[in-house]
C-alpha cells in the first residue's frame, strides 16, 4: 500500500501517523501536564486493551511530533516526559503560522 510523500518524509506508516494524531489531540487538550509514554499508554489502554503494539505505535509518535516541533521533552528523573508545545496541521504535521 503506498504512503504519502509526507509520510514518507517522516519515515512513518498511515498507523503511526494515525496515532500521532490521537496523542496530539489528547496533549493539545491537556496543555498543562506532561505525560510519559506510559502515562499514554495508559491513558488509551481502554480503547486499545495495552500491548506492546500500541505502546510502540505511541513511542514512534511522540518522538516523531518532538521532530516536528508539535511536542516538546524533558527527561524528569530517568524518564522522559512529553508535552504539547505549538499548533501544527494535522496530516502535514508542518508548524502552523503565527497569527
Amino acid at each position: 500500500m503506498p504512503i504519502t510523500k509526507r509520510q514518507f518524509e517522516l519515515r512513518i506508516t498511515p498507523e503511526v501517523e494515525e496515532w500521532m494524531g490521537k496523542v496530539y489531540g489528547f496533549l493539545e487538550n491537556h496543555r498543562s501536564q506532561a505525560y510519559s509514554v506510559s502515562e499514554l499508554v495508559e491513558q488509551f489502554s481502554s480503547a486499545t486493551h495495552k500491548n506492546q503494539d500500541v505502546t510502540t505505535l505511541i513511542k514512534v509518535s511522540v518522538v516523531t511530533l518532538v521532530g516536528v516541533g508539535a511536542l516538546g521533552c524533558a527527561l524528569v528523573r530517568g524518564e522522559s516526559y512529553y508535552a504539547f508545545q505549538q499548533y501544527v496541521e494535522k496530516g502535514t504535521w508542518r508548524t502552523l503560522a503565527p497569527f
